[in-house]
Parts: C-alpha cells; structure tokens; sequence
C-alpha cells in the first residue's frame, strides 16, 4: 500500500472506529508502529485534526466533523464499485438509474484515461448471468422512499395489488427487511392490516408514503406462518461397506 493510500485509511479507520492505539493501527495497515508515529505526525502538519491520548485507554481521535473533500480510489477499488454497478444495472435496481448513472460518472472521474480504458474494456468481459427478471417497470419513487423509510426508522403505506384476486389493498407496513429474490425485488415487515409478518412484492406496490410513525419492528425478528413449512434438505452419506447390504 503506498504512503498516501495510508494515509487516507488511517483517516477513514478513526473516524469509522474512534480512538485506536498504535499498535492498532499498525495491526490494520500491517506496518511498524513507528511508521504509524510517523504517518499521524505527516497527517498533523496536513492540518488534519488528529489528537494524542497518553495512558491506559490512549491512542489516536479525530474530529468526527473533519471532512475529506476528495477520495482517491485505488484501481481494484474501482473495478469493484464499477462490477457491482454493472450487477446492479442487470438486476434492475427501481428508481434508481439517476443515482447510478451519477455514482458510475463518479467512479470514471477519478480514473485517468488509459486506466478508463483499460478497466472498461476488461468490464466489457465481465458477464452476470441472472437468469430471471420478473418485472420491467416500477411505481416513481419507490425504491428510494423505502430506503428513505429504513434510514429513517419509519413505517410506510401503500397501495398493494392482489394479481390472485384482481384487487387492491391499502397497507400500512413496519418494514424490517429488503431483498431480491427470483428475478424481483421484495420488501417485507409487519403488516397491520393482517397483523403479522408480510412480503410485498415492489412491481406491485403503489404510492409509497413515509409515515411520521417510528418502525417498532425495525430491528425484531419477524416470523409468519409460512416459515413453519420452509423446506430443509438433508444429505445422507453412507459409507461404502454398507452398499452390498443395500
């Protein structure tokens, strides 16, 4: 790791984890602890507002409004966020593509051309095989006012369509979990108008509201009646001198 990718972690790891020690430190970045005294006396003179401890519980702080005004991913970083965006294109994330053509121009920006090039032409390689996508087309707004809704801890109501019955129903939903799932995306949580555990698939919801209400159910595990029937595989081995007798 070069000197200044370094320091740009050491910044990252104290503000994600607080007050670290040097030996930490140098646990984290797998260098000698006199390189770390040497790498926050660099970050000092930068300005960068880092404070000392001495004594049982010391070691190195930040100020938490200390604020990073460029990041300079490494080229590996880059392949990666521009893979998972290229999944995420494929799976068809709702109400999402502003924000992942946005993300994607970021990413690019920090490349200079002949990196550019030579990771877009190795991405143009890379292939993901999602066998099934269900839906085409979702409600405005939904992707990102269910995410609003967990950021915010709130419940949310919408408009649900029965494709069974050919109806709609109003809901009024805790939402504790988001996942995609055989080609479609799926929010699930407490629903009050069954009272238990429902899953929601997202092409059928309508006209999601964040309610002013907070998400009880946030962090519960939520079981419904159709996890008693989940089905478990078992895999029996059996040993070969038992073949003949059967």
């Amino acid at each position: 790791m070069k000197k200044s990718e370094r320091l740009n972690g050491l910044v990252f790891a104290l503000k994600e984890r607080g007050r670290l020690s040097a030996k930490a430190l140098s646990d984290i970045f797998e260098v000698s602890e006199r390189t770390i005294y040497r790498d926050i006396d660099a970050l000092s003179q930068l300005k960068v507002p880092i404070t000392a401890y001495e004594g049982t519980g010391g070691g190195y702080d930040i100020d938490q409004a200390y604020f990073m005004p460029s990041i300079k991913l490494t080229e590996h970083e880059s392949i990666m966020l521009l893979m998972l965006l290229k999944l995420g294109d494929e799976i068809n994330f709702p109400d999402l593509k502003g924000d992942y053509t946005l993300l994607k121009s970021k990413i690019n920006n920090t490349l200079d051309d002949v990196d550019l090039e030579r990771i877009h032409d190795f991405l143009d390689k890379v292939s993901f095989y999602v066998s099934n996508v269900i839906p085409k087309n979702y409600d405005k707004g939904i992707m990102s006012g269910i995410i609003d809704a967990f950021l915010q801890a709130k419940e949310i109501a919408f408009t649900y369509y029965h494709p069974a019955k050919d109806e709609y129903s109003k809901r009024r939903v805790a939402p504790n979990d988001l996942h995609f799932d055989g080609g479609a995306w799926y929010v699930s949580g407490y629903c009050y108008l069954r009272n238990e555990k429902r899953i929601f698939r997202l092409d059928r919801i309508y006209g999601v509201e964040i309610l002013e209400v907070a998400n009880t159910f946030y962090d519960k595990r939520l079981t419904s009646i159709d996890d008693k029937y989940r089905s478990v595989v078992y895999t029996f081995e059996i040993e070969s001198r038992l073949y003949r007798l059967l």
